[in-house]
């Protein structure tokens, strides 16, 4: 079998089977493409390529290749982690005898504190604006500020949110679509029902999804990141906003409020605490009050300057 005609099966599997998202499934997609031309062009056979033909010193070439390009040690670390599965499954179908990339070692890179979120004043003065919007798309786009603030979804998650899946009465919303295919409850805060309750009475029960476009399409991602940019412009902040910044900034805040991570993992639906770790930065203010708040200060304050 070769590489390219084994990469559609293996996607096929992650799609069909796992229920990876469509921008996963991109990235490994690309992975496994650039990986192939590569080869391909150093050995010369075009896209006859074998799967079973590759071999550890193949990948480690490769990876010298993209490294020259001036990509991340991290972009390295994930497109080797899309060859790993691959090649595992490659392994269970016992296309190949031996997993290439398992020997292939390098140096995790360490985990990096995320700066992208906003403080609780900026993201109020986000909502101040989107209280301005008016008519019906107004108010959907209101809503969906709220339920990506309120629950902390992913983008894709609340793109590809049905009607059934926010229910009021039980105050929760179901995520159906998440990432890897993962399903979770999150629990919906109380001054969010009332707002969805008037948005599903304004929307009505024409078509299934529950943010819907022209032509009763679910909403884009590209039409979130817009209505983001949009809001931060007339909020006149100047960082970067995107839904996931407001993603950032739903964890953030929950651990400035003394939420423990395993909650917070939990609710951002997050398979283990590391995934966490990068999300949960505190802001300078808040650091600022709990030192003013230390015993030392008290202590201090006695101290005389000697002479």
């Amino acid at each position: 079998m070769t590489i390219r005609e084994a990469m559609n099966e293996w996607l096929s599997y992650h799609m069909e089977i796992r229920r990876y998202a469509a921008g996963t499934l991109e990235d490994m997609r690309c992975s496994i493409r650039k990986m192939c031309a590569c080869l391909e062009k150093e050995k010369g056979q075009g896209n006859s390529l074998e799967a079973a033909a590759i071999t550890a010193s193949d990948l480690l070439a490769w990876i010298e290749h993209i490294k020259k390009t001036g990509v991340s040690h991290t972009t390295v670390l994930k497109n080797l982690s899309h060859l790993s599965s691959f090649f595992d499954y490659l392994l269970c179908r016992e296309i190949i005898t031996k997993n290439p990339a398992s020997l292939v070692k390098l140096k995790r890179a360490a985990t990096k504190i995320t700066d992208d979120f906003l403080s609780q004043e900026e993201t109020a003065l986000l909502f101040q604006q989107a209280r301005k919007l008016t008519g019906k798309a107004g108010f959907r786009d209101y809503c969906i500020l709220a339920l990506l603030y309120g629950t902390g979804m992913r983008a894709n998650e609340l793109c590809n949110l049905r009607m059934d899946d926010v229910s009021v009465g039980r105050e929760t919303v179901f995520v159906n679509h998440g990432k890897r295919g993962r399903q979770r409850y999150i629990p919906l805060p109380c001054e969010l029902l009332p707002l969805l309750q008037d948005y599903k009475a304004m929307r009505g029960n024409k078509g299934r999804a529950f943010f819907q476009m022209k032509g009763e399409r679910h909403v884009t991602l590209n039409y979130l990141r817009e209505l983001m940019k949009k809001l931060a412009r007339a909020a006149n902040i100047t960082q970067k906003v995107t839904p996931k910044t407001i993603r950032h900034s739903y964890a953030t805040h929950l651990a400035e409020e003394g939420v423990k991570v395993p909650v917070i993992a939990k609710l951002m639906g997050h398979k283990s605490l590391k995934e966490s770790n990068p999300y949960l930065h505190t802001s300078a203010r808040r650091l600022k009050l709990a030192i003013e708040e230390h015993p030392a200060n008290e202590i201090l304050s006695g101290l005389e300057a000697q002479q």
